[in-house]
């Protein structure tokens, strides 16, 4: 029925499938688009996918927003108490 042929990849293709490679690359369209439309097509899927995201509640907000907070200043009492006992050591060797 179809007949095989072979092509320099010596890849086997039928001629269905030449054919239809020939058909996608006459349909296709050119790759170059104007910026305008690439401009609103991202923004069009932007919209889309935000859209999707399931945001969270005001109360897990404020929660991880205290938690956030709260861990800033424990490490920033960590280096600050760090930085006196190395001042203080240093202090005694000189």
């Amino acid at each position: 029925m179809a007949i095989k042929t072979t092509v320099a990849k010596k890849e086997k293709y039928t001629v269905d499938d030449i054919k239809l490679k020939e058909k996608k690359k006459k349909t296709s369209k050119p790759k170059e688009k104007k910026k305008e439309e690439k401009k609103e097509g991202f923004l069009k899927s932007s919209i889309t996918e935000l859209k999707k995201v399931k945001w969270p509640s005001k109360k897990l907000t404020i929660k991880y927003t205290i938690s956030t907070l709260v861990f800033c200043v424990i490490f920033g009492l960590f280096f600050f108490i760090g930085d006196i006992l190395f001042l203080l050591v240093k202090g005694l060797f000189d």
